[in-house]
């Protein structure tokens, strides 16, 4: 699994020039696009991205953290990217609950 990880965020690296997680978890089928814009326009009750990732929550936790330590040996540079919605879901939505 770890090898699919880093050839996945290698191929939006090359694609993009970035890697973020919200790809990758469409990348792996965690979400799929129905569900992201279900979020993205506030279609899900919580306005929770977890409450539309299919898998269970250890495992996605898993493949996130594998792809961050992946890019940390890349020595690629974290910043902070804050979603806002679509349509008439003007407000930001928030990746997990706290």
């Amino acid at each position: 699994m770890l090898q699919q990880i880093e050839q996945i965020v290698d191929e939006l690296l090359l694609k993009r020039g970035s890697y973020e997680p919200l790809l990758l978890l469409q990348q792996t089928r965690v979400l799929n696009y129905r569900h992201y814009n279900a979020w993205r326009t506030a279609r899900n009750q919580d306005k929770c991205l977890d409450a539309v990732l299919s898998g269970k929550q250890e495992e996605i936790l898993e493949i996130l953290k594998q792809a961050a330590h992946y890019a940390n040996e890349l020595q690629l540079e974290p910043i902070k990217i804050n979603y806002t919605g679509w349509e008439d879901a003007a407000y930001s939505i928030t990746l997990a609950k706290p």
